[in-house]
């Protein structure tokens, strides 16, 4: 079944990155909100604290007008003119003031005005209804915040006012007021000042959703590439992963050795089935024949067909048992170093007799010192294997080439024959199970079992086989393994 096509949706490394990223927008945005409503009413407080400050000084300064006989509307009038007209530079926090940016309003115990620096023409007005005015003179703390445009709120103008007493008795009630507009340049740079943090802090959340994101999804990502590795034919292990994800990762093994038993036990049984089908009938057919009581010469080859089959089940039938248990085995069981010359000259030693009965000769060419760790016995059945099928295909006269070499981190050994080649379209094809081409020399088939067999000794000991073409006719096998 065909893979299918990856989804356009968001990964969800992405996802959760958006998600946090988003979360914390919105925090942010609350927060931001939240701090520049609370930062416009601290500096409103501030300004309302130095009010308070600024209205008992004056009216301590008007006491004392009054205690020494003089007049202290005029004399606050007087020292505000000249305050107001004072040019002065102030830095503060990046914004420059130049003048005094508040006025005063005298009034009597009635609260009528005796001076207003702001607008000269109230005096004689009565501002007893104003709240600064009135709680004073009721005997409260007096403050009030007007709106010029009820609109607006950056028009309200702050007033704070004081009792001027002499005598112990009420005579009087200063009251200062400022411009809430006169806070909106420091409120201006304390909110530019934290939309800068929230920012820095959103990227760090960023970046922290990353790292996050990556430290989570990574094991599902293990986990996903392991599914695909297997699906693919691989054998490596489940990742090993903590928690919840390991549990899964050993659930996928479970599953995975469950579905592959199956499928195992089912292709096996239609594959042997269908190849002792051949063997099986030649079996019959030589039986019957041979009970008919057949002349001696058709009784003895008959008797041979009939050892020739037996011989070709057995060796199906071995074979596949070596095979089967190799495929079962997701690693090595006991690893040890290999030396390849003396692997090689052993297997060499082994088909001295048969190659002899061909005409055939054997040569070796592997450096000392050459090692690859695995199990000698199973490399041993790998190589054989390589070899007997090159004798097989190898003429008379010509010879069946074992060398060995280094290449980087690996060792390669190759076969090499002169016989007629294998047809390209079945280089990959004689690695199935039960494929196999007839001899060139007899036409017979083989188990089409040798050659899957080395491809599982190298697979186990994360090699790989190939066969190519020879330079000058023939194949070449080429084994290689990790070093």
């Amino acid at each position: 079944m065909a893979e299918p096509p990856p989804s356009r949706a968001p990964s969800l490394r992405l996802r959760l990155v958006l998600l946090v990223l988003a979360a914390a927008a919105l925090s942010a945005a609350a927060v931001a909100w939240q701090g520049a409503r609370q930062l416009r009413m601290r500096y409103q407080e501030a300004m309302e604290e130095a009010l308070v400050d600024t209205a008992n000084l004056l009216a301590a300064v008007a006491e004392a007008e009054l205690e020494s006989g003089g007049d202290p509307a005029r004399t606050l009038g007087q020292r505000m003119e000249a305050t107001l007209a004072r040019r002065f530079s102030a830095r503060i926090h990046g914004q420059v003031k130049e003048q005094v940016a508040f006025h005063v309003v005298l009034t009597d115990a009635h609260g009528r005005v005796l001076v207003d620096t702001a607008m000269p023409a109230n005096v004689g007005a009565d501002y007893s209804r104003w709240n600064d005015i009135a709680r004073t003179i009721q005997g409260r703390y007096g403050a009030r915040a007007t709106r010029a445009d009820p609109a607006d709120e950056r028009s309200a103008v702050l007033y704070v006012a004081a009792p001027v007493r002499q005598g112990g008795a009420l005579a009087g009630v200063v009251s200062v007021s400022k411009p809430v507009d006169a806070v909106t340049p420091f409120v201006a740079a304390g909110h530019a000042q934290f939309a800068a943090a929230a920012a820095v802090a959103l990227l760090a959340v960023g970046a922290a959703a990353l790292a996050a994101s990556w430290w989570f999804t990574r094991p599902l990502r293990q986990l996903l590439d392991h599914v695909r590795a297997v699906r693919a034919g691989s054998r490596d292990p489940a990742p090993r992963l903590g928690g919840e994800l390991g549990e899964l990762a050993a659930a996928v093994a479970g599953l995975r050795a469950a579905l592959d038993g199956r499928a195992y036990v089912e292709r096996y049984v239609q594959t042997l089935t269908h190849e002792m089908k051949g063997p099986l009938a030649a079996v019959r057919a030589a039986g019957e024949i041979l009970a008919d009581d057949p002349a001696p010469d058709d009784r003895a080859r008959f008797c041979a067909t009939l050892q020739a089959e037996v011989e070709r089940l057995q060796g199906m039938i071995d074979r596949l048992l070596q095979l089967a248990a190799l495929e079962r085995r997701d690693a090595l069981a006991g690893q040890q170093p290999v030396d390849v010359a003396a692997l090689c000259a052993d297997v060499a030693a082994s088909l001295e007799a048969a190659a002899r009965r061909q005409g055939v000769a054997v040569t070796v060419a592997a450096g000392a010192g050459l090692a690859v760790r695995g199990e000698a016995f199973l490399l041993r059945q790998a190589l054989a294997n390589l070899a007997l099928n090159a004798l097989a295909a190898a003429p008379a006269g010509s010879a069946v080439d074992l060398a060995a070499r280094s290449e980087g981190e690996a060792v390669v050994l190759t076969v090499a024959d002169r016989g007629v080649g294998i047809p390209e379209w079945a280089r990959e094809r004689v690695f199935e199970r039960f494929f196999s081409l007839p001899n060139p020399r007899s036409g017979r088939k083989g188990t089409g079992l040798g050659l899957p067999l080395v491809r599982e000794v190298a697979a186990v000991h994360r090699g790989s086989v190939e066969l190519r073409p020879r330079d000058g006719g023939g194949t070449c096998a080429e084994l290689r393994l990790p070093a």
